[in-house]
């Protein structure tokens, strides 16, 4: 036989739905807040955290790097060295520099 649900089990249950919303609304307000940007290669930066930006899953930046805001100079493209990393999986862009037996 079943035992009725508990009502403290009822009430934080009722409680840990209600933060996982929240979360995903404040996850969802950050995103809007924070745009995807293209930089002067055409490479698209999205939004990860703080004020850092990732393009390709293994790139990751602040904002003022990849624009070149506040007297940074922009970042530019990776160096071939990264060819043989497999930690990195570029885009076509990100390779264009690379010589061809690279």
């Amino acid at each position: 036989m079943s035992r009725p649900p508990d009502r403290a089990a009822q009430v934080v249950e009722d409680l840990l739905s209600t933060l996982a919303e929240c979360r995903a609304e404040i996850r969802h307000l950050d995103r809007l807040e924070h745009p995807p940007i293209t930089d002067r290669f055409g490479r698209v930066w999205t939004w990860r955290s703080g004020d850092f930006y990732v393009h390709d899953d293994a790139l990751c930046f602040p904002r003022d790097w990849i624009l070149g805001e506040n007297g940074s100079p922009p970042i530019g493209l990776p160096s071939a060295r990264l060819a043989d990393n497999p930690n990195y999986t570029l885009c076509d862009i990100c390779r264009s520099q690379w010589e061809e037996t690279v």
